[in-house]
């Protein structure tokens, strides 16, 4: 049975499973939204609907009571006014002060009746219109009861809103009564005392058998609600608990079909995973042994020969990467740069050579000149490769390298670059120390000087020969410029010079302005610097030295020689071994001597040599 088979059944019980519960839970869930459905959208509202009842019934019980209140003043100011007018008549009173005062008193009550009467009037309308917002209400009590018969599934609970419907209908009629006693009330306000009573009594008894009624209508409506409430809660529990059972189910059955299936791939898989694991170890000489015939044994054939290409892969890096740079073979191997095109790029460009070599080769056998190299080039070629720059090649003692992408970043080419310089500097020392035991003489050991050139600028970059051979090397003006400045530092006693755009690149590295020159083949002149490293000299003094050179050599090629010659001297009081001084003192004599001033540019021509 193939592995996708197996995998798919067990996906489908597992599937099936899971989609009968997520059926059953939509289901329940339907249900459930149908009674948060109910306790939302009816009971809730009708319940806030019942009270909302009560409360303007309220106000409309103590409006009519403040109706009453006001009919009872009007009624005693008219009999104020009626005694008053009777003992006029009867005292037949002529006295006109007494005439006057009467009249005031009169006028008073007639402005108070005036506003008790509008008082009246608004308060009426007041009223009537808490009558029409209950009467209002109860219609849509009975409207969301009809709502609720219509959406509860439960013929139980169908039955009960009817009869809820039948309470609401009596409320109805209860507060019409009351209304009309109510209006009977108002508009007879003449009546008996004693009847007047009498109608008080039946309208309190009324209202209160209203508020009881309504009191009752909204626990009713309390009591469906909560009904909804613990149906949809037990809803929800059926829906849980249906989803753990098939939850469980499904992980029951899921665990017991995979390890059935884990159990046939688990033996070859253990296997595969070792030897992956040997291979990232570098023990490429692994082969497994299929077991089956399933896709598990297909990718065990299939890593066998993946191993087999590996090893394969890895002769050709070991064998050629000792030839070549190791990036180099591994990008080309692996399709990642297009070795058959050149490119363009700013590239830093190294070239070193040991100082006399061919003559010292002399005193060594074959074997000890190829031991002296390889130790010197295993020295020098590290600081390159660590600083991720390439060795080009090894032409004799000397040594071509470079920095450019994609083998390194472009901003930090001149300043790797300049690194690699000095730590070979550095390294030429350590390589010193070992003379005595690389070629067995304890005593009269050479001493060994070497000179690097650092180049920066356009560079074309591939692999240039014939179709049968090639070499993936670097060309153009800079790598000439580099190779140029190793040379020129004979002239200048020095261990290392770099161009003005590679000192401008480097960074935090101080750099020593040495001379403008032209190389030779070129007419543009070039700025040259050296690497203030000197073990001798403090911080400070190399900092000084720096900018002395700067300003002597401002002077030098202003012509100004004395001002020239005095600042190379106060060099010379800080190293009187510094030879870029001693020789631009001496440089500036044999001008002086020639006195070519008119033709002076301040350029250094340099020979081929």
């Amino acid at each position: 049975m193939k592995m996708s088979f197996k995998i798919f059944s067990t996906t489908l019980i597992v599937f099936l499973i899971m989609t009968s519960s997520a059926v059953y839970s939509m289901l329940k869930i339907s249900e459930i939204n149908d009674q948060l459905h109910l306790i939302s959208k009816v009971y809730n509202p009708l319940r806030n609907f019942a009270s909302e009842i009560e409360i303007v019934f309220l106000e409309e019980s103590v409006e009519i009571e403040r109706i009453e209140k006001i009919e009872s003043e009007i009624n005693e100011l008219n009999f104020k006014k009626g005694k008053i007018l009777e003992k006029d008549v009867v005292k037949n009173v002529k006295d006109e002060e007494i005439e006057y005062k009467n009249k005031e008193n009169n006028g008073a009550i007639e402005a108070e009746l005036s506003q008790l009467t509008t008082e009246l009037s608004s308060d009426v309308k007041l009223y009537e219109k808490y009558f029409t917002r209950v009467s209002e209400l109860v219609k849509i009590v009975e409207s969301e009861l009809e709502k609720a018969q219509k959406l509860t599934k439960n013929i139980s609970e169908k039955i009960a809103l009817a009869g809820l419907k039948s309470t609401v209908v009596a409320i109805e009629l209860q507060h019409e009564n009351f209304h009309e006693r109510s209006i009977s009330l108002i508009n007879n306000q003449d009546i008996l005392i004693k009847n007047r009573l009498k109608l008080e009594a039946q309208l309190a008894g009324d209202a209160d058998q209203l508020i009881v009624q309504l009191d009752k209508l909204r626990e009713e409506i309390t009591v469906f609600s909560d009904k909804a409430i613990e149906r949809a809660a037990e809803l929800e529990s059926h829906a849980l608990n249906g989803a753990i059972i098939a939850t469980i189910a499904a992980g029951l059955i899921s665990i017991i079909l995979s390890s059935i299936v884990i159990v046939g791939m688990l033996r070859p898989m253990k296997a595969l995973s070792a030897g992956v694991k040997r291979i990232e170890e570098g023990d490429l000489d692994i082969k497994l042994v299929a077991r089956s015939r399933d896709e598990v044994g297909s990718l065990t054939k299939s890593f066998n020969s993946m191993a087999a290409g590996l090893r394969s892969t890895q002769q050709i890096k070991d064998t050629f990467g000792q030839y070549v740079d190791p990036r180099i073979v591994s990008n080309i191997l692996g399709d990642g740069i297009e070795a058959e095109d050149g490119r363009k790029e700013i590239a830093s460009v190294y070239f070193s050579d040991i100082v006399g070599f061919s003559g010292l080769s002399e005193k060594f056998t074959p074997s000890g000149v190829v031991k002296l190299l390889n130790r010197y080039f295993d020295l020098m070629s590290g600081s390159v490769s660590d600083r991720e720059g390439v060795i080009d090649k090894y032409i004799g003692d000397a040594i071509m390298a470079f920095w450019a992408p994609p083998f390194c970043v472009q901003n930090h080419c001149a300043s790797y670059s300049v690194e690699a310089a000095t730590q070979n500097i550095k390294k030429l020392k350590e390589f010193q120390r070992e003379l005595p035991e690389l070629t067995g003489l304890r005593q009269g050991a050479p001493r060994l000087e070497q000179r690097i050139g650092l180049a920066t600028g356009d560079a074309v970059i591939g692999s240039i020969g014939s179709e049968n051979s090639k070499n993936y090397t670097i060309i153009g003006d800079t790598v000439n410029l580099a190779a140029r400045l190793e040379a020129a530092n004979k002239i200048y006693g020095t261990e290392l010079l770099v161009c003005e755009r590679t000192a401008n690149s480097a960074g935090k590295v101080d750099f020593r302005l040495v001379d403008k020159i032209t190389v030779y083949g070129k007419t543009e002149p070039n700025f040259i610097y050296t690497v203030m490293n000197q073990e001798n000299l403090s911080g400070d003094e190399q900092k000084e030295i720096i900018g002395i050179s700067q300003f002597a050599f401002s002077e030098y090629t202003s012509g100004d020689f004395d001002k020239a010659i005095n600042s190379y001297k106060n060099i010379l009081k800080i190293n009187p071994s510094d030879s870029i001084a001693t020789i631009f003192l001496s440089r500036i004599e044999c001008l002086k001597a020639k006195n070519n001033d008119k033709d002076w540019d301040g350029v250094w021509h340099t020979s081929k040599d």
